[in-house]
């Protein structure tokens, strides 16, 4: 299902904002819901297991549910599969509150991963759809702060409305919240618009379309190709950028999981000053990054940004100080407020108009899988050796990420 892009070179529009506020709302629930779950199970008398045992079904979830998402954004239409998604998800969000025991606690997140997936590759695609491609960069870029700013406030939330609240009514405001975005979701109708022009530009053209057709008919094979492009589940086009985020992913999920344990070690107390410092460098810089490399090129971009990720974690491993593990949250925004957006943009550039959404869950698909391998690698190497070599490690990971792209797009040009 194509869709007519770069209709002007106006980032902001009414669909784009309203695609931002749609992730918006959902990533606030959804990682509030992330950081009091494991709370929640074990106040229903869950044992710490649990915590993996959910992890690991939203992750196989949407690691298996992505690929079919990806194809039905790009034949049924983007807003079909946003709705379903949040419907599903608003659906999972006030079940939460009636689930007493930690199997059907484990069930529910998985049907969460699988309407994860529906609901952040077809957002994905209608950024991609909606913002000028000259400008792709910087709006994925502005997209993802709805994201950061849900990471930095989302867990600060949920944990002060326990106390006034309860678990319960927690809920139930999370899935208002969940409505709230569902309703947003109506009102994106870019594709019907964009179907009416393509219909009108059918008609207009039938006549020469038809003389062409009887000079050079097109063969049943290529009407057999393009159907077949139609159901696309991996966009291949999407593989060598989704190559370098697996393992840039896989060396980022080291500090997602790790390091809040590293810090107690090193008797750090505060270390969610981290992760806000962390958050306020994102935001700063991944919009600038973003329309940066739309101007000058991704590579100049990236190649620093790579650098400047892999310097982070080795400084990570030989941190001591309160102040020293903030200037490494500075690293680390640096780092990162490029590496999404770019290796994104590349995905989608690279992509066959038609396969957009394929791209996208391809793309997403990689950052899953990533997640998902380094935080089982990671942590079966912690229990043999220390932190240090955590980091070290994680360093070596994201270095081959920056190798893999010099030679697939400086020394290749992929």
């Amino acid at each position: 299902m194509n869709k007519v892009r770069n209709r002007s070179e106006k980032l902001w529009t009414s669909h784009s904002i309203k695609a931002m506020l749609v992730t918006f709302s959902l990533a606030i629930c959804y990682h509030t819901q992330l950081s009091i779950l494991p709370l929640y199970a074990q106040y229903i008398g869950g044992n710490k297991m649990a915590a993996g045992l959910m992890l690991g079904a939203f992750t196989i979830s949407a690691l298996l549910f992505r690929p079919l998402v990806g194809n039905l954004c790009d034949r049924k239409g983007r807003k079909f599969v946003l709705v379903t998604g949040i419907v599903c998800f608003a659906a999972v969000s006030i079940l939460y509150s009636y689930a007493y025991v930690v199997w059907l606690l484990v069930f529910l997140r998985f049907i969460h991963g699988a309407s994860f997936s529906a609901y952040s590759t077809s957002s994905g695609t209608i950024i991609a759809d909606i913002v000028p491609q000259s400008r792709l960069m910087e709006g994925i870029g502005f997209s993802g702060m709805s994201n950061t700013l849900a990471t930095a406030i989302g867990p600060a939330i949920g944990l002060y409305l326990i106390h006034i609240t309860g678990y319960s009514n927690l809920f139930k405001i999370l899935f208002g919240v969940a409505v709230i975005g569902l309703i947003l979701s109506f009102f994106i109708n870019y594709e019907d618009k964009t179907t009416a022009d393509e219909n009108k530009t059918a008609d207009e053209n039938k006549t020469a379309k038809e003389n062409k057709t009887a000079k050079g008919n097109k063969s049943e094979k290529e009407r057999d190709e393009n159907a077949k492009k139609k159901n696309v589940f991996l966009e291949k086009r999407a593989i060598p950028p989704s190559l370098v985020m697996f393992f840039t992913s896989m060396a980022q999920i080291s500090i997602t999981v790790f390091l809040p344990t590293y810090a107690l070690s090193r008797g750090i107390q505060n270390i969610g000053l981290y992760f806000t410092v962390y958050a306020i460098v994102l935001l700063v810089t991944r919009p600038m990054l973003g329309k940066l490399s739309d101007r000058i090129g991704p590579t100049k971009i990236l190649i620093p940004a790579l650098a400047v990720f892999t310097l982070c974690l080795i400084h990570l491993a030989y941190s001591t100080t309160l102040y020293s593990f903030l200037l490494n949250s500075v690293l680390y925004g640096l780092g990162q407020g490029a590496l999404y957006p770019i290796l994104n943009g590349l995905a989608i550039k690279l992509a066959h108009p038609e396969h957009i959404g394929a791209a996208n869950s391809t793309f997403f698909s990689s950052i899953d899988l990533g997640y998902g391998i380094g935080s089982i690698l990671l942590g079966a190497v912690l229990q043999y050796t220390g932190f240090t070599v955590i980091f070290i490690a994680s360093a070596g990971l994201n270095l081959v990420a920056l190798i893999l792209y010099l030679i697939l797009f400086v020394w290749r040009k992929f």
